[in-house]
């Protein structure tokens, strides 16, 4: 039997809206393994007074990393690699005259690796490029996993990566 149209409502205008962007610093702490955390709110407004936003992933990661002493009482053992970044469209739809938000369930996630002397490699090129007496594609296997990508981080060790991630120099600040 068919349904009726008051409970199978029909589409009756789509609407995209601006996308919903989360950005999440990189960081290593001494010799644990990567992790993220939010970008400091404080930092970011100090930062928008002259002309910089969490866009500018160079200028985001040099003042988490130049305060975070300050900020966590560390000692200096954090360093920030980059910025990770997940990317979820969003639309408004309207049905039977009400609007309705959908969220994208899984986003587009990258991450920005910033620093002068960052690379991207592909598991070739690490599988040939020595180091510590091993190559750098087996330092960024994950539990023997071989990644999409090798990053060579501003820290000097390699991590998995994969071929959305890019390279921001710092010095372009």
């Amino acid at each position: 039997m068919p349904e009726s149209s008051e409970h199978n409502p029909s589409i009756e205008a789509v609407e995209t809206l601006p996308s919903q962007i989360t950005r999440t610093l990189i960081l290593i702490s001494g010799r644990d393994e990567l992790s993220t955390r939010p970008l400091d709110e404080d930092l970011v407004a100090n930062q928008k007074q002259f002309g910089k936003d969490t866009d500018d992933y160079a200028a985001m990661v040099s003042v988490h990393q130049s305060n975070a002493a300050v900020l966590r009482d560390n000692s200096g053992t954090e360093k920030y690699l980059g910025i990770h970044e997940e990317v979820r469209r969003k639309v408004r739809v309207m049905m039977s005259g009400k609007p309705i938000t959908y969220l994208e369930e899984t986003p587009d996630a990258r991450n920005i690796w910033v620093g002068d002397n960052v690379q991207l490699l592909t598991p070739d090129q690490a599988a040939n490029t020595p180091y510590g007496g091993r190559t750098a594609l087996d330092w960024a296997k994950a539990g023997g996993k071989t990644p999409e990508m090798v990053v060579r981080a501003s820290n000097g060790y390699f991590y998995p990566a994969n071929a959305k991630d890019i390279v921001v120099p710092e010095s372009k600040r």
